[in-house]
């Protein structure tokens, strides 16, 4: 009867414990969707629009209070010939602002060859006074140039 007991009660503890939960895109690189959550960041998006020889990145991050450090790692330029193999072109630096909840860059171009699809890869970035940080990764939509 005892061991009954401590079987369910183990059980009980185990169902109600805390866990560590991570999502991956299988799909896409190079860091596969969430990277780490805990829910500083509620909203993000990057917009890449096409100009003569670059591509222009709209890229928005926004939090529910003020953040030590936010805004966007790793953003990465990444070409395909057919939207199926993406190969990564270009590097712009992080662009990261102190003591804000929110930040957009409305025109980050970057110059690029003609004859390929582009797309950018963003990682937005968030790290709150009390010292918890947040990365999500995300893809914008791709764009032709000719």
């Amino acid at each position: 009867m005892k061991k009954r007991f401590f079987a369910l009660f183990l059980m009980t503890i185990m169902c109600l414990s805390p866990t560590n939960v991570y999502a991956e895109n299988d799909n896409e690189q190079p860091g596969n969707d969430i990277i780490e959550t805990v829910g500083l960041i509620q909203y993000h998006n990057v917009t890449c629009t096409v100009g003569t020889k670059k591509v222009h990145l709209k890229l928005e991050i926004q939090a529910d209070y003020t953040m030590d450090d936010i805004g966007f790692k790793n953003i990465t330029i990444q070409r395909s010939s057919n939207t199926s193999n993406w190969t990564n072109e270009d590097y712009a630096n992080d662009q990261l602002i102190d003591n804000d909840d929110g930040y957009v860059i409305y025109d980050l171009p970057v110059w690029v060859n003609g004859g390929y699809y582009y797309r950018a890869y963003v990682e937005y970035y968030a790290k709150s006074y009390g010292g918890s940080e947040e990365t999500i990764g995300d893809y914008s939509n791709y764009v032709w140039v000719g």
